[in-house]
């Protein structure tokens, strides 16, 4: 309520959906101080006796309490749909809660597999770096014995060169021989001859 000196009226603001404004007189306004009192006083269901009561004792707020009744029928009916939605919206925000903490589970848990790969894969990594470097050195290695394998090539190669020509000398000296054996075998061969004649020529 608001007292207005200048107008002497008052203004009563109901909170509704949409905002109604009420300009009282000032000559009822006993009136309605005492109908409130009043109202406060009594039973809320509404019988007749009530309003019978209520229209006998303040005969000039008779439509006005009927304007009251069906506000306050507006306004319960609103506190209704108000309760209900709010309850409608606090099951609505308890079922998001539940969502965000199953999603936040699953984030977690997703978080815990992805801290688990990233730490397999890092296995992996130091794996294939170990790997890589024992290849590496293996490489180096094989290069090591392919080199020392082809060094051995080539001195077999020499070697052999050096045993053909030691095999064609000694082939060629077996053959120079042979020839000096056999102008010796035909020499004594001769001398025995000529020997024997002479011992023959000795003994006639």
């Amino acid at each position: 309520m608001r007292d207005n000196p200048n107008e002497n009226l008052i203004a009563c603001e109901l909170k509704l959906l949409q905002k109604s404004y009420y300009i009282i007189n000032k000559e009822i306004k006993d009136d309605l101080e005492n109908c409130i009192h009043f109202l406060n006083s009594i039973n809320e269901s509404e019988n007749e006796t009530n309003i019978q009561n209520i229209t006998v004792i303040f005969p000039s707020l008779k439509k006005l309490y009927q304007e009251v009744k069906g506000l306050n029928r507006l306004i319960k009916i609103n506190e209704d749909l108000y309760n209900s939605d709010k309850n409608d919206s606090q099951q609505i925000i308890d079922n998001k809660i539940e969502c965000i903490n199953k999603l936040q589970e699953e984030l977690t848990d997703t978080k815990n597999t992805l801290m688990e790969t990233e730490e397999k894969c890092n296995k992996l990594i130091n794996e294939k770096q170990k790997v890589l470097k024992e290849l590496e050195n293996t490489t180096s290695q094989v290069e090591i014995l392919e080199e020392n394998i082809n060094k051995k090539k080539e001195d077999l190669k020499e070697f052999l060169s050096e045993h053909n020509t030691l095999v064609n000398l000694y082939n060629t000296v077996v053959e120079e021989e042979k020839k000096k054996y056999k102008m010796l075998e035909q020499d004594y061969n001769f001398l025995r001859n000529i020997q024997m004649e002479y011992q023959v020529r000795i003994f006639k």
